[in-house]
């Protein structure tokens, strides 16, 4: 029975949706666009859930062994209510969306983000670092970086892999991973084509500078009409 509640709760969340952006008075949405990004998270969650299984066995809580159906369900609600909340205070407050706080992995993905438009045909590869407690690779950082390759050469973005075996296809983002000690954070991205190569890197020496990003970009958002925006923003490089 629950296993069906938590099958059902896209379509669900989906129809939520659009009476909401008509109440509102939102740009509405296709239903089958709030359907399809909700199979696409289902897969993406199950992807993540596997992952940890493999790594730390059944996941928990208070003890109690968390069955998959369950975690799953989790997953898409926190992540589909949080995408909600925002796009409907976006249109009565300023709304700042971030994944990292760190102006330096924002002029970082700035950076890389040109870097691949004036090199289409050169080979990408993203490394990171982070501490031996980080569970996802690669970091959502890595993740955003590579985002940030095939948006400016308008290709969709490839599936993340650290898997190097076989020769390279063209056109591909490859990822390498290192988790040891306790490396707060570190991401470089190496352009490499005939004979030259370009690196861009970015490393965090403390986890106080997420803390300030957030409050230098808290004071600036304080500032401006209603809206949705980005760190990019706050540096005015969006």
């Amino acid at each position: 029975m629950l296993q069906a509640v938590a099958m059902l709760s896209g379509p669900i969340f989906a129809l939520i949706l659009i009476l909401a952006e008509r109440r509102i008075g939102a740009p509405q949405t296709d239903w089958r666009i709030n359907l399809q990004s909700w199979l696409l998270r289902i897969v993406g969650a199950f992807t993540v859930y596997g992952a940890v299984q493999a790594w730390s066995g059944p996941a928990l809580i208070d003890g109690a062994e968390l069955p998959i159906w369950a975690a799953v369900l989790i997953y898409v609600l926190v992540y589909d209510l949080a995408e909600y909340l925002f796009h409907r205070m976006q249109h009565r407050i300023p709304v700042l969306w971030a994944a990292n706080f760190s102006f330096g992995v924002a002029v970082l993905a700035h950076l890389v983000e040109r870097a691949a438009t004036l090199l289409p045909d050169w080979d990408c590869e993203i490394f990171e670092a982070h501490h031996r407690h980080k569970r996802d690779a690669p970091s959502g950082t890595a993740l955003m970086l590579g985002r940030a390759v095939a948006s400016a050469r308008g290709r969709d973005e490839d599936a993340a892999s650290t898997d190097r075996s076989g020769e390279r296809r063209p056109g591909t983002t490859g990822y390498a991973v290192v988790r040891a000690g306790d490396i707060v954070g570190e991401h470089a991205v190496w352009f490499a084509g005939a004979s030259e190569r370009i690196e861009l890197a970015h490393r965090a020496g403390d986890r106080d500078l997420f803390a300030r990003g957030a409050l230098v970009a808290a004071e600036w958002l304080a500032r401006r009409a209603a809206g949705r925006y980005t760190i990019s923003d706050v540096l005015g490089i969006g």
